[in-house]
Order: structure tokens, then C-alpha cells, then sequence
């Protein structure tokens, strides 16, 4: 779960860094503008290779396209002591059909048996046993 504060200008000046981070948001139109910080060194959502330095900094533009089928995410990454400059991706998601069933995650890669506890999903990606 993550939670955006939409009516907030500035951040919380003592939130604990987290795996999401302290969001908040803010509508430009159609898209809305998401400002993240405090994430910790644990955070899922860095480009690939890029570890953490505290100083993160994410902004995301979201809208949809195609009529509303598809969901697009323009991600910002910012952070002054592993980036030489912003790095933007951008990610679009189909939208499901209506009768499609949302798996729920529960993210605790630490707990024995994480990724067997989805062995029925099969987008689930499982590590290879040894």
C-alpha cells in the first residue's frame, strides 16, 4: 500500500525513510503529479543498478491514454550522489480486462518461502531452487 497526500504542499520534514517513501500529490489537468521522498537503501522502484543514497528524489506525471486503457508513468529519478543527471522512464499499463482476477502481493523478501507463496500465479516469477 502506498499512500499519496493530495492535499499537502510540502513534505514531512520528519518522515521516516520507508520503502515508498513520503508521496505527495498534486493534479495538473488530467495528470496527476507525484513527489517522493524519504525512501530507504531497501526502495523497489530505482532503475536497475542504481542503489539508493537517501537523497532520492522521484517525481511521477501520470495519465491515461488510449481512452482510458492504458495507464502511462513518466518517472523522474533524481539523486545528487548516484546520478550525474535526472533519469526519466516511462512505463505504460494495459488495463485489465473486466473479468480479470488481481493477485495481491505481500512484499516480505526477507520472510523463508516468499516467492513459493505465489506458486499457483503464473505471472509469478519464482527463484530457482538450488
Amino acid at each position: 500500500m502506498r499512500s499519496v497526500y493530495l492535499g499537502r504542499k510540502t513534505h514531512n520534514p520528519d518522515a521516516i525513510p520507508g520503502w515508498n517513501g513520503h508521496s505527495i500529490g498534486h493534479w495538473e489537468g488530467k495528470t496527476l503529479v507525484i513527489d517522493t521522498v524519504a525512501l530507504n537503501d531497501r526502495m523497489s522502484h530505482v532503475p536497475r543498478g542504481q542503489i539508493p543514497s537517501g537523497e532520492t528524489h522521484i517525481v511521477e506525471r501520470l495519465h491515461l491514454e488510449a481512452g482510458g486503457k492504458v495507464l502511462v508513468n513518466e518517472t523522474t529519478f533524481e539523486d545528487p550522489k548516484q546520478l550525474t543527471r535526472p533519469y526519466t522512464t516511462t512505463t505504460r499499463y494495459d488495463r485489465m480486462p473486466q473479468d480479470s482476477e488481481l493477485w495481491e502481493y505481500a512484499c516480505e523478501v526477507d520472510a523463508p518461502g516468499w516467492s513459493e507463496r505465489y506458486a499457483d500465479d503464473p505471472a509469478a516469477e519464482l527463484k530457482p531452487k538450488p
